[in-house]
């Protein structure tokens, strides 16, 4: 065998070697993963598919509209690299009947139940937060009526 054979037998087989470790590289990284996010979703279980409360930051309160701002759903995990959780912003329709109630539990009675107030939505100012209830489900729902919503005074 002379030089150029040898050296040309040399370079294909360390091409076949760089790909086949690609290759197999590649594909441990994919059964990692999943079994990573199996873990993952053992320790943070997905959200239920029905919901009818939903916790967030109001926005903005015009009239009977309110605009809150909610984590996504569907973006549970936690994130290793440091950046925010997705979010989505809903539009409640607050009714007559809707209950908006403030809950201090600053003030706290004989029994150690905090005081609970009803209020109107024009008392609610933009960044409290919510948690808003509905008889609906109110997963995917980007627009929904309320039945209760509460807001904690601490």
């Amino acid at each position: 065998m002379n030089k150029n054979t040898s050296i040309i037998l040399i370079a294909v087989a360390l091409i076949i070697g760089l790909a086949g470790g690609y290759f197999a590289g590649v594909a441990t990284e994919k059964k990692t993963t999943e079994k990573f996010r199996q873990v993952a979703e053992l320790v943070f279980p997905a959200p239920a598919e029905e919901m009818f409360s939903i916790t967030g930051t109001l926005k903005s309160a015009e009239g009977n509209t309110l605009t809150v701002e909610v984590r996504d759903p569907d973006d549970y995990l936690p994130r290793t690299d440091g950046t925010a959780p997705k979010t989505e912003i809903r539009t409640v329709t607050v009714t007559e009947a809707t209950k908006i109630l403030s809950i201090d539990i600053t003030k706290i009675d004989e029994n150690g139940d905090p005081a609970i107030t009803e209020i109107q939505a024009s008392d609610l100012a933009p960044g409290t937060a919510l948690t808003v209830r509905s008889d609906a489900n109110i997963r995917d729902a980007m627009a929904f009526s309320a039945t209760q919503i509460e807001t904690v005074v601490y």
